[in-house]
């Protein structure tokens, strides 16, 4: 079980399940490895008294970042490219701006939405990113570079809302309080325009939450030659779809 893929709630019934520990132990351990950056579980000042829980708590949670392949830095925007376990290749840009850093992350390796001026989009999708992979990213440039991490994009490779239940559970656990506590205010997902997608976006209830949409183009004939996914959906569905999603008109942004 990967540790990145866990809120704190969720470590702590795995906890309960497993050792008969609760909330006190996730949180010990979610403070450990989230906000301090330590992997070491040994480490963690409330288990010092119970080495051999640490020691099992240790073997039994993954707790790896993606390997940075390398970086690129160009005008103090930094380009980074992680290699996953299967050898795929996923980048990530960190932009710095006056007061804050905004680190655009992926969501998938490559994409099947084709538009026609995305370079991983002419690649195919090759699979999509795990909840941990998705929040490894982000550990690894905060903990791993020691670079601050403010404003999160999901605008990297991939379309987010075609890896849903992925990208909630990554922003689930990347706002937690109990660890690297980015508010969803300050997290965007960009997508290229999946009805459903956003539908199932606005159910989860979470308003401060940003939405922004791929737009390229304002009619349909332009829009089906830059982005194949209008002619399954097009721009009718789209508007259909945001009417729909909770306080758009002031949180979302089309581009």
């Amino acid at each position: 079980m990967h540790l990145f893929s866990l809120t704190c709630t969720d470590l702590a019934a795995a906890l309960n399940e497993g050792w008969g520990k609760g909330m006190f132990h996730a949180a010990a351990v979610y403070r450990q490895v989230f906000k301090r950056g330590n992997s070491d579980i040994a480490a963690t000042p409330e288990l010092f008294s119970a080495a051999v829980l640490a020691k099992e708590l240790q073997h039994a949670f993954d707790i790896s970042a993606p390997d940075i392949a390398h970086m690129v830095e160009q005008d103090g925007v930094t380009k980074i490219v992680f290699n996953l376990a299967d050898s795929l290749r996923v980048e990530a840009v960190l932009i710095p701006m006056p007061r804050r850093s905004t680190l655009c992350i992926s969501s998938q390796a490559g994409c099947r939405m084709g538009c026609i001026f995305c370079r991983t989009g002419a690649g195919g999708l090759h699979r999509n990113l795990s909840a941990d992979e998705i929040v490894g990213q982000v550990y690894a440039v905060r903990h791993g570079l020691g670079r601050a991490v403010d404003n999160i994009v999901f605008m990297g490779m991939g379309e987010p809302l075609d890896n849903f239940d992925n990208v909630v559970q990554a922003i689930r656990v990347l706002s937690d309080q109990h660890g690297l506590d980015i508010a969803r205010s300050r997290m965007t997902v960009s997508t290229a325009g999946l009805p459903e997608g956003i539908k199932r976006l606005g159910e989860l209830g979470w308003p401060r939450l940003n939405l922004a949409i791929s737009l390229n183009a304002s009619n349909d004939m332009l829009r089906s030659k830059l982005m194949p996914i209008n002619r399954i959906h097009p721009l009718a569905s789209l508007k259909q779809a945001l009417q729909g999603y909770p306080s758009w008109q002031k949180r979302g942004l089309l581009y």
